[in-house]
């Protein structure tokens, strides 16, 4: 009786892990949880720290910016990192990919990507502190914003997404950012 239970906590517990909303996760059948266009409205700004010394003032975009924040304890984020960058690869002299660790030290991030993926080509973000985090009022992990480079929110999707849904989102970012 005791197992059952214990079985049954265990599974809920990784049911709800990155989100509270998301229930399945495969690269095959991702997660379609909300995607929201923001009418013209302005992302915060922030000056968000990078791994390679620099940092990202997201006031002063110089292109277009998929911004992927997430975490390293997130199965969901994990999923989609390689084809994220893939899509970074595909689409490196148009956008600019960034993705964000929420409220982890930067140290166990670095670890983590090291570790996991040596070879990537996306710029890693840090948020320790969680300022960034709490300020979006993120409701999930991973949450994605595309970015003009006028700092104009064009779409705000939560939950993870199959290459292809992304790819669909990038190139109307594009689209948006040459005023198709």
């Amino acid at each position: 009786m005791k197992i059952k239970f214990l079985v049954v906590i265990c599974l809920i517990v990784s049911l709800c892990a990155c989100s509270t909303k998301q229930a399945v996760v495969s690269k095959d059948h991702p997660t379609n949880l909300v995607s929201e266009t923001k009418d013209d409205s302005k992302f915060p700004a922030f000056n968000i720290p990078l791994e390679d010394g620099t940092s990202l003032d997201t006031t002063k975009l110089s292109k277009p910016t998929f911004l992927n924040i997430w975490a390293t304890w997130c199965g969901y984020c994990i999923v989609e990192m390689p084809d994220i960058d893939e899509l970074c690869a595909e689409y490196k002299d148009k956008v600019d990919f960034i993705l964000l660790d929420g409220e982890e030290p930067k140290k166990m991030v670095d670890d983590f990507i090291s570790e996991k993926f040596p070879k990537h080509t996306y710029k890693i973000g840090y948020d320790e502190n969680g300022d960034v985090t709490r300020s979006l009022n993120i409701m999930g992990f991973p949450t994605t914003y595309l970015i003009k480079s006028d700092g104009t929110v064009v779409e705000q999707l939560i939950g993870a997404r199959s290459k292809e849904e992304y790819k669909e989102s990038i190139d109307n970012l594009l689209a948006s950012q040459n005023g198709k």
